[in-house]
């Protein structure tokens, strides 16, 4: 997806805000979170080491998802029906 440009400034307050949360608490918090996996996703790749700051962080963001998702949308992945089409 295009990336909207966004004042440094705010996307800095936005990353540390998003850095201190422990939980989702609302939609918002759930769509900025949802923009930061985004850009931690264009930011890495394959290639990127298991211990990078990014792929830690991404994979505490992921969590805070899941967890949100359950929560407001029951929903999970162990509820999905998966069909094999012959």
């Amino acid at each position: 997806g295009s990336q909207q440009w966004e004042p440094s400034f705010r996307r800095d307050i936005r990353k540390y805000r998003i850095e201190l949360m422990e939980v989702i608490n609302n939609e918002n918090d759930y769509q900025e979170v949802m923009k930061r996996i985004d850009e931690l996703i264009f930011e890495t790749n394959e290639d990127t080491p298991i211990d990078d700051p990014r792929l830690q962080e991404l994979d505490r963001l992921a969590t805070l998802v899941e967890s949100y998702e359950k929560q407001v949308y029951n929903f999970s992945c162990d509820s999905l029906w998966f069909v094999k089409l012959s």
